[in-house]
């Protein structure tokens, strides 16, 4: 499949464009400038005025070309924060299904408390091996919630692993789900 730009062009299109072109302007000699004398000691550069910039050298006019299309490709929508979370858990788990499968079956047997207890990560991690990832533990926390297992208590406890250094970590009740 061949990629075109918003306008309809392919790159295909812009290079073939580009190589129609007359070769050199003899007025700039394919520079796409004209040197003028600003005083008696400098010169600067000012668009020439038989081409107006046009027929500069083919590789350079391709390049501006692409350039200008940069901004018409196709570019992706923009994802709130929210979204890239959801798609980040979402990668994490199929990456890592084994251990999420095995966490999850701890939510759903009771075996991290019965309705009502509150829990925390460091509870699943307690019962589990070391995760494959640290991000696989909220992933997994995510699923759980939404599956109703598991509800949010609003508060935060420090973790009690050495690793954790203390950190606030959420607090979670265990439902009936």
């Amino acid at each position: 499949m061949t990629s075109r730009f918003s306008n309809g062009q392919t790159l295909f299109d812009v290079c073939a464009e580009v190589v129609r072109r007359p070769k050199v302007c003899q007025v700039c000699y394919g520079d796409g400038f004209e040197t003028e004398a600003k005083d008696s000691d400098s010169e600067m550069k000012v668009p020439c005025p038989a081409c107006g910039a046009e027929n500069i050298y083919s590789g350079e006019l391709i390049l501006q070309k692409l350039e200008r299309f940069n901004d018409l490709r196709w570019q992706p929508p923009k994802q709130t924060g929210e979204q890239r979370k959801r798609i980040g858990q979402n990668r994490t788990l199929n990456a890592n299904g084994e251990w999420a499968a095995k966490a999850l079956t701890l939510f759903r047997n009771g075996e991290l408390g019965k309705s009502g207890d509150e829990i925390t990560s460091d509870d699943l991690r307690d019962l589990m091996p070391e995760p494959p990832t640290p991000a696989i533990v909220g992933a997994v926390f995510t699923t759980a919630r939404k599956a109703g297992l598991i509800k949010r208590t609003g508060r935060s406890v420090p973790s009690f692993r050495p690793e954790a250094n203390g950190r606030l970590i959420q607090e979670w009740r265990m439902t009936n789900a």
